[in-house]
């Protein structure tokens, strides 16, 4: 393929008249990203002349509807967020690595070009400081105000999404649920636009607040002891649940106070603001706010189909739309508005979770639960459905207790700091001696959607910077074999996510303390050391020879320290060579070795050095 030319069509963005003003650039496919900014700017004089090749942002697009290309280009998010981009960051990457095997004639537009202000000086015109450090705190500084103000913009322009659009009941059914989540800010339920992929998949809320783990802890322990009167009341609740009625206000009236009998609780329909109201609410005060906060809110339908939606999807729109509402505002600046949601269609039930964070998050806690008596020997399934039921009552009430006792913390004006609902609950590890290390968040390191891996700051006398993540597989041993050569930062903790006496299981879960590296990754740096291509094959050795596959080796997984030393800083995929699997769902922005993109294939040795490869060209092993 060598020396054979690609026709990319590129537009600079913002434009109002795309269709009429993209323009066709051919380019050998064995050029790279920089001579790519050369011929955009060459194509668009005058316009371009007063902008230096490199400070073009390039971002490859795709998923693009040809008969939609304007609107679709309005929903965009510039952020790192939207997976019909990718940031063409490194500029000595070849064309033919970023569109291997793709036909580009699917797409209407290949390449999205993002120009700095023609007033602006250009990164050759601007002057170095004679303090490097100096300069170098101002630019991390920076940084993390970017962070911090995208962050804020992004909650807002959520809230504003959720005072203003239609009512849940409208947003349910299946075209407005479409607009809904098409339109920006959508709900983080995994739930996206067929015609136009998007990353609505997020961490999970367990993190964020430690009562969705002990629903789960309680639902799947079958030694929790529940009361005889709740197994009582969850059998007569099955059984009215069992009934085929005329409508939905009959079934509601039949079935509900059943259900508060097992759950122990009340339930009121609450008016919002604007009118709206979800079908029930189980309600508790915030004291010192003195505001009421929604522990659960239900939503039900007579039959599955009934009235065009899907009680879960309605029960997560109608929480953006409780939490929204002015009444709530000092609540939800000082939490993640954490609350249970309740799913009923006919005989069937589904609990989930939700919180808010710079976006409404919301998933299944359970999936549609039979509540239908169809057996004469029904007791197993009863106690099936106690235990889950017990579990939402005793999490309920959880939930009632973290609110009357929520404080007003203080709001820092930006761009000191970010206010910790934006994080995980969870604020501490243990240490080498088994001691309790205590952590304040900073920032996300990582704009995405599903970004598990922050930037903190241990709490004590001498305040260090570290990095913390969530993960569900990580290979400690290949960590700390290449942390005891320098070849990665020294790992502090590798365990359960809970630390503390009482706190929940959190699953299969783990969490991940190690230093903080000042540098940047290769997907960032400008320019590489010397030795870059040594070094990384150094560290593969070591890796290799002790049977280990690297397995993601990819920018984004490998740092280049301020003192040009290359360092791994991503263990997730690691495994044994022959013997390891790489995960079920592999990412599709990362162009794997080739058989390893649909997951489960066994890792390979080989696969590194294929990675290697497209990482940096023309290296040799």
């Amino acid at each position: 393929m060598s020396g054979m030319k690609l026709r990319l069509m590129c537009l600079v963005w913002p434009d109002d008249s795309p269709d009429e003003h993209s323009v066709a650039v051919k380019i050998d496919n064995d050029d790279t990203v920089a001579d790519l900014k050369e011929l955009i700017r060459d194509k668009h004089a005058p316009r371009l002349d007063k902008v230096a090749a490199p400070d073009l942002v390039l971002w490859k697009c795709s998923s693009l509807p040809d008969d939609n290309l304007e609107q679709s280009l309005k929903t965009l998010q510039f952020d790192g967020s939207d997976v019909r981009l990718v940031r063409l960051h490194i500029a000595r990457r070849q064309i033919s690595q970023l569109f291997e095997g793709e036909d580009l004639s699917k797409e209407p537009l290949h390449v999205l070009v993002e120009a700095p202000a023609l007033a602006q000086p250009t990164s050759k015109d601007q002057t170095r400081s004679e303090d490097k450090e100096e300069d170098e705190k101002h630019e991390a500084h920076d940084k993390i105000t970017e962070l911090i103000a995208i962050t804020h913009k992004k909650y807002k322009s959520s809230l504003t999404k959720n005072v203003n659009a239609p009512s849940p009941s409208a947003s349910a059914k299946s075209g407005g649920y479409v607009t809904f989540q098409k339109d920006g800010d959508p709900i983080y339920d995994g739930r996206y636009v067929a015609t136009l992929p998007a990353e609505t998949r997020a961490p999970p809320i367990q993190i964020y607040h430690p009562d969705f783990a002990h629903f789960w802890d309680d639902s799947t322990n079958t030694n929790l002891e529940v009361p005889p009167e709740v197994v009582r009341a969850t059998a007569r609740f099955m059984g009215k649940a069992s009934g085929i009625y005329k409508n939905e206000d009959i079934r509601r009236f039949a079935i509900r106070s059943k259900l508060l009998d097992v759950l122990n609780c009340g339930m009121k329909k609450v008016v919002n603001l604007d009118s709206t109201s979800p079908n029930g609410i189980v309600i508790t005060q915030a004291l010192v706010m003195v505001e009421a906060a929604a522990i659960g809110i239900e939503e039900d339908k007579n039959e599955f189909g009934d009235g065009g939606s899907n009680p879960s999807t309605q029960a997560g729109l109608s929480y953006g739309r409780f939490w929204a509402q002015s009444n709530h505002a000092k609540i939800r600046e000082n939490s993640c508005c954490p609350s249970f949601l309740i799913a009923i269609a006919g005989a069937s039930i589904a609990i989930l979770g939700a919180i808010w964070t710079d976006k409404i998050i919301v998933q299944r806690l359970t999936n549609y639960i039979w509540l239908g008596h169809d057996t004469i020997f029904n007791d197993e399934a009863i106690y099936r459905n106690v235990h889950i039921l017990y579990a939402l009552s005793r999490s309920l009430r959880r939930l009632d207790v973290f609110y009357k006792s929520l404080k007003i913390q203080s709001q820092p004006p930006v761009p000191k700091k970010l206010e910790p609902r934006y994080f995980p609950s969870i604020n501490a590890y243990r240490g080498l001696d088994d001691t309790i290390i205590n952590f304040t968040f900073i920032i996300p390191l990582e704009l995405d959607s599903v970004c598990t891996t922050f930037l903190a700051k241990t709490e004590g006398p001498v305040s260090e910077p570290i990095v913390v993540k969530f993960v569900r597989r990580y290979n400690k041993e290949a960590h700390q074999l290449l942390a005891a050569k320098g070849m990665a930062p020294k790992l502090r903790y590798c365990d359960k996510v809970g630390v503390r006496d009482g706190d929940p299981s959190y699953g299969h879960l783990r969490m991940i303390v190690m230093d903080f590296v000042d540098g940047e990754t290769v997907e960032k740096a400008e320019t590489l050391p010397p030795t870059f291509h040594q070094q990384i094959q150094d560290i593969l050795t070591v890796l290799h020879q002790a049977d280990y596959v690297f397995g993601d080796l990819c920018g984004p997984n490998v740092m280049i320290t301020k003192n040009d030393e290359v360092v791994f800083i991503d263990f997730d995929m690691v495994g044994k060579h022959g013997e390891s699997t790489y995960p079920i769902m592999m990412s599709p922005s990362i162009q794997w070795a080739d058989g390893v993109a649909d997951g489960l294939r066994v890792m390979m040795k080989e696969h590194d050095l294929k990675m290697l490869q497209r990482l940096v060209p023309g290296a040799s092993f």
